[in-house]
């Protein structure tokens, strides 16, 4: 069986297809090397948490995980996070960090 991978989907939510890259999260983009793909897959497989003002859309090991049972491999993407205005309006930073205790709900 071959393991497709993320890519840009045409079945994101309009709400996540609007979003707007701020100049600081396309310069961190630039320097972490994330690219558009991981970014795109992140919005639309990642969880969603809402945080310290900001929402949060992470891919982990549970998400690599149940993706992977459907045949898409996001492995990838582990420990990518898109952090966006509250309102979901734009894109803020993006990082990669695997240690998700930060992602909980205050």
């Amino acid at each position: 069986m071959s393991m497709r991978t993320a890519a840009t989907s045409s079945t994101r939510d309009s709400n996540k297809d609007a979003l707007q890259l701020t100049r600081h999260a396309k310069q961190r983009q630039r320097s972490r090397g994330i690219k558009s793909d991981a970014i795109d897959a992140v919005l639309e497989y990642g969880r969603e948490v809402y945080t310290r003002g900001a929402l949060i859309y992470a891919i982990g090991k549970r998400e690599i995980k149940e993706q992977l049972r459907r045949g898409l491999n996001l492995s990838a993407y582990n420990g990518i996070q898109v952090l966006c205005s509250s309102d979901g309006g734009c894109v803020i930073t993006v990082y990669r960090n695997r240690d998700f205790r930060g992602l909980r709900p205050h």
